[in-house]
């Protein structure tokens, strides 16, 4: 498609116009124009690479499926009007105009419950002194939310078109130092934002498929934030707020329980998202325990529960002898502990897992 001329050929700016392409195949773009009969430069969104050409004042490009139609924006001083972020349909429609899709891989599903939005902020507890971390803030919903009250947002999103969307949504708090977007995978990008400095929350929809790896990978590399509230998948809730004995009960639970203290907050079933999941989720308040980490040595901690739960049907002396790769050091550091050695671990509460640690530490230690 080559358009020469002014601005003004596009009557409604909004409209939808169809252009035959070589092969019989037929599309539809949306066009936006400073202004009829003004000569201010043109976007054309489109499926395609970006192609631009130019005839005076007005621009012209295709684009592809990856967000450069609000970085194209950006630069011609347009803003992207946000959606309904309550109304499927509006979102729908958005996503159609701009030739993006949700994609499963990444687990997108938009909260359309705007109470629940409110509440899941207002666990959060912020204000305008407050520094926050959101995990795929999407079309940015949430984020719309906590900017509002103030806070301080760094946003991280693996979604190279949603990424662009909420750089154009929020580019004014951008430039007032309110918001910062880490474009990427957030497990391969967090630590290096962690080492410059630590938020005050933690906030996230998290994906499904890596809820549980972000906030193990965060507490076992020693990160953890004041005040966290995430929604997860309503078995991932259950296992997090697990005690012993259950049997939901596992490692994960025990790392979450010796990191924070974890409440419910409330659940969502599928009809507050969009698209509908097939699993009810569960939104979890995290609190930072001040007596942490109570033992000796927290990295010897980590690794001793990895060995325990590395065979869970088999019995804490069977795991700690593949664990020390010494059966007599496994039967001392049990009858040490006075611990049953033929118990499971998922018998075995907080308390005394951090005592069955300092004693394995110190045993360790001695024959270093």
């Amino acid at each position: 498609f080559l358009h020469t001329g002014n601005a003004s050929f596009f009557r409604n700016h909004d409209a939808w116009w169809n252009y035959r392409l070589g092969g019989g195949i037929s599309l539809g773009f949306p066009f936006y124009d400073g202004g009829s009969g003004s000569n201010h430069p043109v976007l054309v969104m489109g499926s395609f690479r970006r192609t631009p050409w130019t005839s005076g004042e007005s621009i012209v490009y295709l684009l592809d499926n990856t967000g450069e139609a609000f970085r194209q924006n950006s630069r011609l001083g347009v803003t992207m009007k946000k959606p309904d972020y309550d109304s499927p349909s509006s979102l729908k429609n958005f996503l159609d105009q701009q030739g993006m899709a949700m994609q499963k891989k990444f687990g997108q599903n938009f909260l359309i419950n705007g109470p629940a939005r409110r509440r899941l902020i207002d666990a959060l507890q912020v204000d305008d002194v407050t520094s926050v971390w959101e995990v795929g803030p999407g079309l940015g919903a949430m984020t719309d939310e906590i900017l509002s009250r103030g806070a301080r947002v760094t946003a991280f999103e693996i979604d190279r078109g949603f990424a662009a969307c909420v750089g154009d949504f929020f580019k004014d708090y951008e430039t007032q130092g309110k918001f910062t977007l880490v474009e990427g995978d957030v497990l391969k990008t967090w630590k290096f934002q962690a080492e410059k400095q630590l938020p005050d929350r933690f906030f996230g929809n998290l994906p499904y498929n890596v809820a549980a790896t972000i906030i193990a990978d965060m507490i076992s590399a020693g990160y953890r934030f004041p005040r966290s509230v995430v929604t997860v998948q309503k078995e991932v809730a259950q296992r997090m707020c697990a005690t012993v004995g259950s049997k939901d009960y596992s490692s994960f639970s025990i790392l979450c329980s010796w990191a924070y203290k974890v409440t419910p907050l409330m659940d969502l079933g599928g009809g507050s998202f969009w698209p509908r999941p097939n699993v009810d989720s569960r939104a979890v308040v995290m609190e930072l325990r001040e007596d942490f980490p109570r033992c000796q040595n927290p990295e010897h901690f980590m690794k001793l529960l990895r060995g325990l739960f590395a065979s869970r049907r088999k019995t804490i002396k069977n795991n700690l002898t593949v664990f020390y790769s010494n059966g007599e050091q496994a039967a001392a550091v049990l009858d040490e502990a006075k611990i049953n050695p033929q118990i499971r671990a998922e018998e075995l509460p907080l308390e005394t897992l951090l005592h069955l640690s300092d004693i394995s530490n110190s045993i360790v230690g001695r024959q270093a």
